[in-house]
């Protein structure tokens, strides 16, 4: 599903379009662009889970959702850090970064290595 990262793609190009200058703090509109886009991101996951079998596991709804639940929980504690300051902003930023464009990577890597299921589980008897 392409819309999160068009819409993410595109408040990029406006957050780009309004920039912070030095000692001046972010403008409202570098602000609510930079939010747009960094919650788009993070609902991709979710927006681009499938169902099935033959589905890759990073892809499957419920690690989607998992996925989502991080990024979304990332993205408060930067906004948190941003009206709170502890001190941790650029950390939180880092970090919420780093996981939003390593789940890309992670979904690539299930889609070249699928996980097949070669035993089977038995409650009574263990592996067979």
């Amino acid at each position: 599903m392409p819309g999160p990262h068009v819409l993410s793609g595109t408040a990029g190009a406006l957050v780009a379009g309004s920039p912070v200058h030095t000692g001046d703090g972010a403008s409202g509109s570098h602000i609510l662009w930079a939010v747009v886009g960094l919650a788009a991101l993070a609902v991709w996951p979710m927006a681009a889970s499938r169902r099935g079998p033959a589905v890759p596991w990073a892809l499957r709804p419920d690690v989607s959702a998992r996925a989502s639940v991080v990024l979304l929980i990332l993205l408060a504690w930067f906004g948190m850090e941003l009206i709170m300051p502890a001190g941790q902003a650029g950390l939180a930023e880092r970090v919420l970064g780093e996981a939003q464009s390593a789940w890309p990577f992670v979904v690539v890597m299930s889609c070249c290595h699928p996980v097949t299921v070669t035993a089977r589980w038995h409650p009574l008897r263990g592996l067979w």
